[in-house]
């Protein structure tokens, strides 16, 4: 996608200068722009697997093997490695697995980590593209990943539009999370105001349909934790344009394309079931950022875990932590799990090698 090279527009001098101030120190910004230097391309792996790979006759997953699992309407791709309680990783937004690349190898030390891509996302299909997707579809997905990968309750991380799918999970699966932990669930409905995010969410999806992605992410990034001003300067404005492009230029246009089409809807309203969060016996934890206080998502999770009757575990970061300092916020995250371990409650491990072979496909 245009947007990676010197032309694109990022350019060097003032645009890059503005930026740090135009987005609050965006953890996202500092991320990509590292990234981007470096040259960083997504590794897509060996190839897709039908079945977990074999080591001197005993169940193992391949690291960076890619696998796929069937379900109703679509194809996921998902990974597995590490060793450890199983770990599971809900990207949020328009991301799919690779939004995880950098904390999963360090979590992976301590944990079978379990990463996917949503369906519709990146290396997951669909059948039907023009199909809305819900967030209970989206839960029902990771509840069938997860059934065939292990039979016992897992540790689950979700961040951001992620969170909602681990909330609902969490909700309808009780049975398979032993731990749930949502970093900054964007949840407008339970803003006091919802009508006017309403507004906002319907404009975006609108502006996607009619005007373009380009424009729908423009008038998206400010919930994705970007301070953007409200009457900018011509420097403010190269900025956002440099800041845009590269927030394409990552998750991709078909993502993006996905994300504000068939997914929005859904995700936009998502009104979570308090009665049923409250009753789950899975521990939940909501974690904000200490950067992004005021935010939409920020504010979202501390009325969530005020419902909720939790007190907010705070991050490093803002609602991207992970990108722009991601090992402080991994360091903190194994903290987190850690502090859910106990002694009822045996960590949970994959399955052998026969409880999944039927339920892998090409």
């Amino acid at each position: 996608m245009d947007g990676l090279g010197g032309e694109s527009g990022w350019g060097t001098g003032h645009v890059e200068d503005r930026l740090d101030g135009l987005f609050l120190d965006s953890d996202f910004a500092e991320w990509y722009s590292g990234r981007r230097q470096a040259g960083f391309v997504r590794k897509e792996g060996p190839g897709v697997a039908d079945k977990p790979g074999k080591s001197n006759g005993s169940a193992t997953w391949e690291p960076g093997r890619i696998y796929t699992l069937d379900v109703p309407g679509a194809r996921l791709s998902y990974q597995v490695y590490g060793s450890g309680p199983l770990l599971l990783l809900i990207p949020g937004g328009p991301a799919g697995t690779s939004v995880y690349d950098d904390i999963a190898p360090v979590l992976a030390e301590q944990y079978t980590v379990l990463t996917y891509d949503p369906r519709g996302l990146s290396l997951s299909t669909v059948d039907d593209p023009s199909q809305d997707i819900t967030v209970q579809t989206q839960a029902d997905d990771a509840h069938l990943l997860l059934r065939a990968v292990t039979g016992e309750p897992v540790y689950v991380f979700a961040s951001s539009g992620g969170s909602n799918t681990g909330l609902v999970l969490a909700a309808t699966h009780p049975e398979q999370v032993h731990t749930l932990i949502v970093h900054e669930p964007p949840i407008a409905e339970l803003l006091p105001d919802p009508e006017e995010h309403r507004a906002h969410n319907a404009d975006i999806y609108r502006t996607a349909q009619t005007v373009g992605i380009s424009a729908a992410v423009g008038m998206f990034l400010p919930d994705a934790g970007f301070n953007v001003p409200d009457d900018p300067d011509a420097e403010a404005l190269a900025a956002i344009a440099a800041m845009r492009e590269h927030f394409e230029a990552f998750f991709g246009s078909a993502n993006l394309k996905f994300f504000f089409g068939p997914m929005w809807h859904s995700l936009a309203g998502y009104t979570p079931d308090l009665d049923a969060l409250r009753a789950i016996p899975a521990r939940v934890v909501i974690g904000i950022g200490t950067t992004s206080v005021g935010q939409f998502a920020y504010r979202t999770a501390v009325l969530l875990a005020e419902q909720l009757g939790l007190r907010p575990v705070v991050f490093p970061g803002d609602h991207g932590g992970m990108f722009g300092t991601p090992w402080e916020f991994t360091a903190r995250l194994l903290e987190v799990l850690a502090a859910q371990q106990d002694e009822t409650n045996e960590p949970p491990r994959p399955m052998a090698d026969g409880a999944i072979r039927g339920q892998l496909h090409h």
